[in-house]
């Protein structure tokens, strides 16, 4: 299919200790990874977040959370104009 993104598991979004890594619907395949990516980082949370749609839009798990800002953080200040 000329539409399909193909998969990638290297588009992950990270947050203090939680990685979110893409899941496309192949359990045994990716239970195994799920399981091997926490045990080479210890401490931190995986949460697999279905990406299946979205990778056929282009869409990585970055690329679309990479818009989600930190609330509890101030804005960076303005630029005069």
């Amino acid at each position: 299919n000329a539409n399909w993104a193909g998969l990638s598991y290297a588009n992950v979004f990270a947050n203090d200790r939680q990685i979110f890594v893409p899941q496309f619907g192949l359990p045994r395949f990716e239970e195994a990874f799920y399981q091997r990516l926490g045990a080479e980082l210890p401490g931190y949370s995986i949460i697999p977040i279905f990406s299946r749609h979205s990778m056929l839009h282009n869409g990585g798990i970055h690329c679309v959370l990479g818009i989600i800002r930190d609330l509890s953080s101030p804005p960076p200040p303005r630029s005069p104009q």
